[in-house]
C-alpha cells in the first residue's frame, strides 16, 4: 500500500503516534520478535491497538529505523550515503518533485530489527533530520514510470536542458490529497513541456515506436491531433472550403501563365516547331501499328464468338488457344482491342498476357494499402480473396506466415500446373515516385519495367503508398483530419516496411530486391538511416534507385517553387490544402470514364511540362495519356509541405543533411579537388586565396564526419545498408543524382556498397525517361536485372553455406 491510499484520519494519527515513541532499548539477548514493532505508550490512557488497521507502508513511504545488529551485515547500496537515525528519528516523508528526482539504481531497504519496548519517560524531541532525493532509494517500477520507455529509439528527447539543483531546505509533508503515485515519477531530467505532451498524446493512442520523435531540421515530428471535436470539425471544413477555391484558382492562375508562355514562344523565336524532335519516331509508328493489328484480331476473334454458329465459335477459341497472331513470346493475352483507359494494372497485364492480383496490406499506424501482384497465370494460382484481405499489422520485425500454406493448390494441380514451390521466383518490389501509383510501371505494354521483369522470370509486387487514391484506415474516415497528419517519415518507417514483409510473408522469401523511383528512393534513404529503421537492411538484397531524390536541383530555385519555399507555413496550408494536397485532384477519379481520357492526359501533360520543363520526346506518344491515369495521386498537405516549403527538402537541398552540412561538404569538396589536381593545369581549380581561407576555417572549425547509413561495426552490428545501384538522369533538373554519387565516392558513407555497374548516369534522360522511355530496357532494365540477380545469386550462395556449415556440425556431432 502507498502513502497516497492512508486515509487522512490514519494519516494524522500515525504522526501523533510516531511523535510520542519511547525509547528503544537495544538488548543483543532479545529472542526473534514478531514483524511489526508494538511500542507502549508513554501516557497512562488507554490506546487502542492499531496493529490490524494499519496500513503496511513501503520503504519509500516512511524508512524504518536501522538497528545496530542488523546494520552490522547490511549491505548498503555502493556510493549512496545512507543517514543513521537516532531511535527517536523518525523523520517525516519526503516527496521530491518530478523534476528534482535524481537518477538512482533500485536498491532495496535496510531490514528493521524489531525489539520489545520498555516503557521509559519521554526524552526532549530529537530534530528531524533533513533528508535529500539521494537518501530515498527509487521504488522497483520507477524504470517504467519514466518516458523512456515511450519510444525506444529516442535517446536526445531527454537531454535538451539541465536538471534543476536540488533544494536544500526540507520538502513539506504532503497530504493524501496532493502526493502523486509513485508511478508517476519523471524522468531523470525534464522534459520540454511542448515535447512531454506530444508524447503523453502519442502513448494514448497508439502503442508503436515509429517514426520516431525527432529533432532533426530535415523530418520534424507532425503535430499530434486526438479525436476532433464538432467545433475543430466545423473550423476544418471551412478551412478546406477555402482551400478549395485558392487551390482552384491557383491553378487557373498556372493555366493562364501556360497559356502567356506558350504565345511567348510563338512570336519571340523564329523558327518555332509546334513538337520537339523524336529520336524514336520509327519506333513509335512501329509499335502504333502493333497495336492497331492485336486490336483487329481481338475484334475479330470476339466476333467469331459470339456468333451464332457452333462451328465458327469453336474456330475462334482454337485460334485464341494458338495466339492467332495475338501471342508474344508465348504469353496469350486475354483482353484487347481499343484501350479502355481504366485504373486497373490488371487490365493492361493481361492485355500482355499476364494477370494481377491486389492485396490489402495494414500498416502498424493503421493505414491500409494496395499491393499489386503481377504474375504469369500458366504457372500462379492467385490467391483467394480472404487470404488478400488485411490480416492485421504487418512488421519487418514479426514476418508472419504465409496467407497459403500449400504451394500448389487442387485447382492447380488439376489444371496440370507445376507447384509453385519448384518454381519459386525471386521476388522483387517496385516504388513509385511522388504523386504517382506503381502503374506508371505497367504503361507501356510488354515494353513496360515491371511486364518485362515479370516475363525474364521474377516475382513483380507493385506497392503503393498511403492514401493514394481511395484513402483507407481501420479506424479514421476519409474527414478525419487524423488520416491526413503525417509526412515522408510515415511513408518511409510505415508503409515501405509493411509493404517489404508482406511480400516476404506470402513468397516465403528471406530477402527481396527493392526498385524505387523518385520519391521511393527518398522513402528507402531515410528507412535505412541509423536514425530511422535500420533493420529494413537485413530484409533487402538489393537497392535499385531510378533518378534519386536525395539532392535537390536547380529547378527549385525557380518560379513557382521559390515562391512556394517563401510562402509562411500557415498559408501555404490554407492555399494548397488543410488536410489532403491540391484537393481538386480527387476530382480526377470521377472524370475517368465521362470524359475523353485524352483531355485529361493531355491537360496533365502539360502542366508537368510547363513546371519541370518534362518533354515527352523520348516517350510513345501512343500511350502518353495512359501514362497519366496513374498520376496524379493524393498526398498530405504535411508530406507536401516537407517537399516545398522552407522547413523541407526545398529548403536545406537535401536529405542526407541540414543546409549548413551541404555548404560544408562543398567545401570540402572544393578543397579535395584544389590539392588532388594541384599538378593539372587543365582541370578548373578555385583561387589560391579562396583555397586558403576554405582551409584556414576548416583547421579552425574542425568538424566530425556525419555518416547517415549505419556501417555495421560502430552503429550496430550487422545493420549495414544492402548493396546499392543506381541510374541517374543526365537532365534531370528537379533531382541532382549526380551529387548522391559524389557524396558516395568521396567516402562520407563508408558503410554503403555500391555495385560495380551501380554507377549509372543515363544522359539525354529527364527524371520521368527512366520509367517511360522508349529504350528503358535497353538502357535501365537490363542493368536492374542484371544487379537483382548477381545479389540474388550471392544470397543464395549464402544460404547454401549457412546450412552446410550446420549439416556439418550435426555430422560431427
Amino acid at each position: 500500500m502507498q502513502l497516497t491510499d492512508v486515509s487522512s484520519h490514519a494519516f494524522e494519527s500515525l504522526k501523533s503516534k510516531a511523535s510520542n515513541l519511547p525509547k528503544l532499548r537495544r538488548d543483543k539477548k532479545t529472542k526473534q520478535e514478531p514483524e511489526l514493532e508494538i511500542h507502549q505508550p508513554v501516557h497512562s490512557e488507554t490506546v487502542q491497538p492499531v496493529i490490524e488497521s494499519a496500513p503496511t507502508l513501503q520503504p519509500f513511504d516512511i524508512p524504518r529505523p536501522v538497528h545496530a545488529k542488523k546494520a552490522e551485515t547490511a549491505s548498503p547500496p555502493v556510493n549512496i550515503p545512507m543517514p543513521v537515525l537516532q531511535p527517536l528519528d523518525i523523520p517525516k516523508p519526503v516527496h521530491a518533485k518530478p523534476a528534482e528526482e535524481a537518477t538512482q539504481p533500485t536498491t532495496a531497504p535496510a531490514p528493521a530489527v524489531t525489539s520489545v519496548p520498555v516503557p521509559v519517560p519521554a526524552p526532549a524531541p530529537a530534530p528531524v533530520p533533513t533528508l535529500t532525493p539521494f537518501d530515498i532509494p527509487r521504488p522497483v517500477h520507477a524504470k517504467k514510470a519514466s518516458g523512456k520507455s515511450l519510444f525506444k529509439r529516442d535517446k536526445s528527447i531527454f537531454s535538451q536542458s539541465p536538471a534543476p539543483a536540488v533544494p536544500s531546505a526540507p520538502t513539506p509533508t504532503p497530504t493524501p490529497a496532493t502526493t502523486q503515485p509513485q508511478s508517476q515519477i519523471a524522468a531523470p531530467e525534464p522534459v520540454p513541456t511542448h515535447i512531454l505532451s506530444q508524447l503523453q498524446t502519442i502513448a494514448a493512442n497508439t502503442a508503436i515506436p515509429y517514426p520516431p520523435p525527432s529533432t532533426h531540421p530535415l523530418f520534424p515530428t507532425p503535430p499530434v491531433l486526438g479525436p476532433p471535436t464538432l467545433a475543430y470539425r466545423l473550423k476544418t471544413h471551412a478551412l478546406q472550403l477555402i482551400s478549395h477555391v485558392l487551390s482552384g484558382l491557383g491553378i487557373f492562375i498556372l493555366f493562364i501563365a501556360y497559356i502567356l508562355h506558350t504565345l511567348r514562344r510563338l512570336f519571340t523565336l523564329r523558327s518555332y516547331s509546334g513538337s520537339q524532335p523524336r529520336p524514336f519516331a520509327a519506333e513509335e509508328s512501329r509499335r502504333a501499328e502493333l497495336r492497331k493489328i492485336d486490336s483487329l484480331a481481338w475484334t475479330k476473334i470476339q466476333a467469331q464468338r459470339s456468333s451464332p454458329f457452333p462451328d465458327i465459335a469453336a474456330s475462334a477459341d482454337v485460334e485464341a488457344t494458338a495466339g492467332a497472331g495475338l501471342a508474344k513470346d508465348g504469353y496469350v493475352p486475354t483482353e484487347g482491342g481499343d484501350d479502355k483507359f481504366l485504373i486497373d494494372v490488371g487490365y493492361y497485364a493481361r492485355r500482355v498476357g499476364l494477370d494481377s492480383e491486389e492485396v490489402k496490406v495494414q500498416t502498424e499506424d493503421g493505414f491500409i494499402l494496395d499491393l499489386w501482384h503481377i504474375y504469369d497465370p500458366r504457372e500462379y494460382t492467385p490467391l483467394s480473396r480472404a487470404q488478400r484481405m488485411v490480416r492485421g499489422p504487418e512488421s519487418i520485425d514479426d514476418i508472419r506466415p504465409p496467407s497459403r500454406e500449400t504451394a500448389a493448390t487442387e485447382k492447380a494441380k488439376e489444371k496440370g500446373k507445376e507447384g509453385e514451390a519448384r518454381k519459386q521466383k525471386y521476388p522483387v518490389l517496385m516504388m513509385p515516385g511522388l504523386m504517382q501509383s506503381s502503374g506508371v510501371y505497367c504503361t507501356n505494354d510488354e515494353h513496360s519495367l515491371a511486364f518485362w521483369l515479370c516475363k525474364q522470370g521474377y516475382d513483380v509486387w507493385l506497392g503503393n503508398n498511403r492514401c493514394g487514391f481511395k484513402p483507407q484506415h481501420v479506424e479514421f474516415k476519409k474527414g478525419d483530419p487524423r488520416m491526413w497528419n503525417w509526412n515522408i517519415t510515415h511513408m518511409a518507417t510505415l508503409d515501405l516496411p509493411a509493404l517489404t514483409a508482406r511480400v516476404l510473408s506470402e513468397t516465403s522469401s528471406p530477402t527481396l530486391g527493392l526498385i524505387a523511383h523518385s520519391q521511393g528512393t527518398t522513402q528507402t534513404l531515410i528507412a535505412l538511416s541509423k536514425h530511422q529503421r535500420p533493420a529494413l537492411s537485413a530484409k533487402l538484397s538489393v537497392f535499385c534507385a531510378l533518378a534519386p531524390a536525395a539532392y535537390s536541383g536547380p529547378l527549385l530555385n525557380r518560379y513557382p517553387f521559390k515562391l512556394l519555399r517563401l510562402m509562411p507555413v500557415s498559408l501555404f496550408r490554407l492555399t494548397l490544402g488543410r488536410k489532403s494536397f491540391l484537393p481538386f485532384i480527387s476530382l480526377f477519379g470521377y472524370l475517368q470514364g465521362h470524359i475523353p481520357q485524352h483531355w485529361i492526359g493531355s491537360a496533365s501533360y502539360k502542366v508537368y511540362n510547363y513546371l519541370f520543363g518534362w518533354g515527352d520526346s523520348k516517350w510513345d506518344c501512343g500511350v502518353r495519356d495512359r501514362n497519366f491515369l496513374f498520376a496524379p495521386t493524393r498526398i498530405s498537405s504535411l508530406a507536401m509541405q516537407w517537399w516545398l516549403s522552407r522547413s523541407g527538402f526545398a529548403h536545406h537541398g537535401s536529405i542526407l543533411s541540414s543546409h549548413e552540412q551541404v555548404q560544408r561538404e562543398v567545401e570540402e569538396d572544393l578543397l579535395q579537388d584544389y590539392f588532388r589536381h594541384s599538378n593539372s593545369p587543365g582541370h578548373p581549380r578555385i583561387e589560391e586565396d579562396f583555397a586558403t581561407a576554405l582551409l584556414e576555417k576548416h583547421v579552425r572549425e574542425p568538424r566530425a564526419p556525419e555518416p547517415w547509413f549505419p556501417d555495421g561495426v560502430s552503429d550496430e552490428p550487422g545493420a549495414r545498408p544492402p548493396p546499392m545501384a543506381f541510374w541517374v538522369a543526365g537532365e534531370d533538373t528537379l533531382c541532382d543524382g549526380r551529387e548522391l554519387l559524389n557524396r558516395f565516392e568521396r567516402g562520407r558513407e563508408p558503410g554503403v556498397r555500391v555495385l560495380e555497374g551501380g554507377w549509372n548516369v543515363v544522359e539525354g534522360y529527364s527524371h520521368l525517361d527512366v520509367v517511360w522511355a522508349c529504350d528503358v530496357i535497353e538502357r535501365v532494365g537490363e542493368g536492374v536485372m542484371d544487379a537483382v540477380w548477381s545479389e540474388s545469386e550471392r544470397e543464395k550462395e549464402r544460404e547454401a553455406g549457412e546450412k552446410k556449415v550446420v549439416s556439418d556440425k550435426e555430422t560431427v556431432d
